[in-house]
Parts: structure tokens; C-alpha cells; sequence
């Protein structure tokens, strides 16, 4: 028996702070309108936090021998 394949939608994350939030929704309709894209637009209120809190799980996952690993998600 032939199991049919599910077909779904190309997806990815946008990331937009400040005025530019306006730009990334409007990406996100033209994506979705235009090329069947789906965009999830999230906003960042500090790239720089950001960063930091991926170096910093990425430190403790490298280094935390005996610590459960963090994921970067709940970081």
C-alpha cells in the first residue's frame, strides 16, 4: 500500500524590531499571497539581548557537562 505524501506550505521566521515591524507584516502578506509562503514575524525588542542569550545557552550546553542541556528556545 501507497502512503500519499502530505504536502504543507513552505514556512520560516521573520525577525523585526521598531518601525521595521510595519515592513515584515507586509512581507509576510506578499509572501503568503504571492508565493504560498507562510512567514511567522516575531519581534525582537533587542537584537543584542538576543545574541547573548544564544551565546550564553550555546556556552552552557557546550560546557555544562554535568547540567542538563538548555534549549535555545526557552532561553
Amino acid at each position: 500500500m501507497r502512503i500519499p505524501l502530505l504536502r504543507t506550505r513552505p514556512s520560516g521566521p521573520a525577525l523585526a524590531s521598531g518601525t521595521a515591524m510595519v515592513a515584515a507584516l507586509e512581507a509576510q502578506r506578499l509572501l503568503a499571497d504571492e508565493h504560498d509562503f507562510s512567514a511567522d514575524v516575531w519581534s525582537a525588542t533587542s537584537y543584542q539581548q538576543l545574541r547573548n542569550d544564544a551565546l550564553g545557552v550555546e556556552r552552557w550546553n557546550r560546557y555544562g557537562v554535568d547540567a542538563d542541556a538548555i534549549d535555545p528556545r526557552d532561553a
